[in-house]
């Protein structure tokens, strides 16, 4: 069964969605300027992988906005495609199968014996399995 499209993202929610993209951007600017503002003065102080890391992390927190803007263009939002009412689907028709009927047809045909369960054979061992050996603890009687 398909999901039901996502409505289009709200601006507070969209802004919320912002909000750690400005602090690691944040982060990474001041700390762009501790080493002299270029990258070898940065790395020089020993903050390159804080940098990169903060980048890293940055980018991760900008997944959920990009798709959130991606969803607000592109119109996948409710609006714009039309929701099947799940009260009342009827899958018969567009498949042609009636599951009433079938049942109808296995309850009718179990009523006259013609419905039957074919089992296979059970496997016979031919050795017969020993009785277990007495182990550590208490002995059986």
């Amino acid at each position: 069964m398909a999901k039901p499209p996502k409505p289009a993202p709200s601006p507070l929610a969209l802004l919320g969605a912002m909000l750690p993209l400005v602090y690691f951007g944040g982060m990474i600017y001041y700390f762009s300027g501790v080493g002299g503002g270029t990258i070898a003065g940065i790395v020089d102080i020993g903050l390159g992988p804080t940098v990169v890391g903060l980048t890293i992390v940055g980018l991760l927190f900008t997944i959920k906005p990009v798709m959130m803007i991606f969803r607000l263009f592109l119109g996948t939002s409710s609006a714009a495609r039309p929701a099947a009412s799940s009260s009342s689907v009827d899958l018969g028709s567009e498949t042609g199968f009636d599951a009433d009927d079938a049942v109808a047809r296995y309850l009718a045909k179990r009523g006259q014996g013609e419905v039957t369960m074919q089992s296979t054979p059970a496997l016979v061992d031919p050795s017969p399995v020993p009785p277990p050996r007495a182990g550590f603890g208490r002995k059986s009687i």
